[in-house]
């Protein structure tokens, strides 16, 4: 939760009260001039008060909303971050960890497997991923263009593979996507990448 949020939520829970002992109060004084005559003239101020106030804790309410969604949202998308690292992780996967060797002895790593991006989907989609600043929003997009990017390189060796003969050689074909799974795994592994984005994340919106 960001320091707004919180000094929102504050606001809620003071002038929630404030509503409470109010209306104690105009309780106890219609009791009082229940015999006085007085409630008559009470009864229109006491309307207008609850009119004037009814829009306010509407917008209190609906921004104690938004603010909750921020908090799911920006905790779902860290998750799924997180995920990303996880799934990079070549001692967690080690049957997807690919080790490529060419002639010239350039060597190429990368993981052999496709990574999630759902929920980051879900929230361009609905629009919602304009509640990040938009430093954070740059660099979330960024991060999954390569995710995206890094799905599109597997599925192009896959595809190439599956087309070819049983003797056919078909590293000439793929030698440019084994480079570009190196090179794209190193960036959202970086710590300017993705451990670059979570503690962004983290310090934006209070997720430790």
């Amino acid at each position: 939760m960001t320091k707004r949020a919180y000094y929102l939520d504050s606001a809620i829970i003071v002038y929630g009260a404030i509503l409470v002992v109010a209306l104690g109060l105009f309780l106890f004084m219609i009791d009082l001039t229940l015999e006085e005559g007085l409630f008559d003239r009470l009864a229109p101020f006491i309307t207008s008060v609850t009119v004037a106030l009814a829009p306010f804790v509407y917008f209190l309410k609906t921004k104690h909303n938004e603010n909750s969604e921020r908090t799911r949202a920006s905790r779902n998308l860290y998750t799924e971050l997180n995920n990303t690292l996880g799934a990079l992780d070549e001692k967690s996967h080690p049957d997807n960890f690919m080790v490529v060797e060419f002639e010239d002895g350039k060597k190429y790593y990368f993981m052999n497997r496709m990574l999630n991006h759902d929920f980051y989907d879900s929230l361009v989609f609905s629009g919602r991923i304009n509640f990040l600043p938009t430093g954070i929003q740059q660099k979330t997009q960024d991060a999954f263009q390569l995710i995206k990017d890094h799905n599109s390189f597997i599925r192009s060796i896959r595809d190439i593979e599956d087309r070819a003969g049983p003797a056919e050689d078909v590293t000439p074909k793929t030698k440019r996507y084994y480079e570009a799974l190196d090179r794209v795994e190193a960036e959202l592994l970086a710590e300017s990448g993705i451990p670059s984005l979570k503690a962004k994340l983290e310090k934006e919106f209070k997720i430790f």
